[in-house]
């Protein structure tokens, strides 16, 4: 159950970032790059919260991350790292600063990117909205702490970059696991805005059946996606033959020897452990558990709807 409200949080949020940087930017991006993005936001010192009404100045951002430490963090090698943060370097979205890299304060200063951390703030409140209403045990509130929406921030950035961490080594790319990752979400969406549902198979290693699940055609998983038709097609083709994903109707689907294996089972029990570990950091920024809707910076984002 936690599982699938984190995995529609983590997959509209990475995509909100594609979005972002693909319209400021004005070409297409690799997936990957948005990914490396958010690391190097994670590492950079002095974020702080920035949304309207919340502080007139534009972050500071003065130390920042290795490329070393985002290859090592990430398990990929430093040459494809180190390419494509010199591309976000290029592009001037990101900057060298003594300790590595980090995110250019004026970056962050502009609409777009200001909208999209408020976007992320508010993904994570969803998340811990849904499991509350779904019964799920909360932290308890630090009543005597003023809130803070960069805690959120980083938190929900923890949440975006934990697939990339926990079920990498069940595939064969970051393609792949982001292919196979959203169908896997679209197939489970009744799921998991159903309570009952959501409950009835909320552990990692109670997948629900595929009768449940609805297929996702490759016209709208590739849409969704951002990316062309051909490159997903390649991937759904690839992990039919090596039987994450199966053909069902005009889609395809996450198969049930893929949901039940071990690794991605194990890969649910640690989002889950992680999800909670998460949680436990915003009490100290005075996060109201006991009513999240108060935390809202723009209200709650509407569920990717798959269409």
């Amino acid at each position: 159950m936690i599982g699938r409200i984190v995995s529609q949080m983590q997959l509209a949020s990475g995509l909100d970032v594609v979005r972002v940087l693909e319209e400021h930017l004005q070409r297409k991006i690799p997936f990957d790059r948005a990914i490396f993005l958010l690391m190097i936001l994670r590492g950079s010192s002095g974020l702080r919260a920035f949304c309207n009404g919340l502080a007139s100045t534009a972050p500071s951002v003065v130390d920042g991350i290795s490329i070393n430490a985002v290859a090592m963090s990430l398990n990929r090698p430093f040459e494809t790292v180190r390419r494509h943060v010199h591309a976000l370097i290029d592009d001037g979205i990101c900057q060298r600063v003594d300790h590595g890299v980090s995110v250019r304060s004026e970056t962050l200063a502009l609409p777009a990117f200001a909208t999209l951390l408020r976007s992320l703030h508010d993904h994570m409140v969803s998340v811990i909205e849904d499991l509350s209403q779904m019964g799920v045990p909360l932290p308890p509130n630090h009543v005597d702490r003023f809130y803070d929406p960069n805690a959120t921030i980083a938190a929900a950035i923890d949440l975006v970059l934990a697939p990339f961490d926990y079920i990498r080594d069940a595939h064969a790319s970051w393609l792949e696991l982001v292919v196979v990752h959203t169908v896997a979400t679209a197939g489970a969406r009744k799921i998991t805005r159903d309570p009952e549902l959501s409950r009835r198979y909320g552990e990692a290693d109670t997948a629900p059946p595929e009768d449940l699940r609805e297929p996702i055609a490759i016209t709208v998983l590739a849409r969704t996606l951002r990316m062309s038709y051909s490159t997903v097609r390649r991937e759904v083709e690839s992990a039919v033959a090596s039987g994450k994903l199966t053909r069902a109707g005009h889609g395809v689907l996450a198969t049930d020897a893929y949901l039940r294996s071990a690794a991605i089972v194990q890969a649910g029990a640690r989002a889950t452990a992680h999800c909670a570990h998460v949680l436990r950091r915003l009490g100290p920024g005075g996060f109201r558990f006991d009513n999240p809707t108060h935390c809202y910076l723009d209200g709650k984002p509407a569920f990717l709807t798959f269409d």
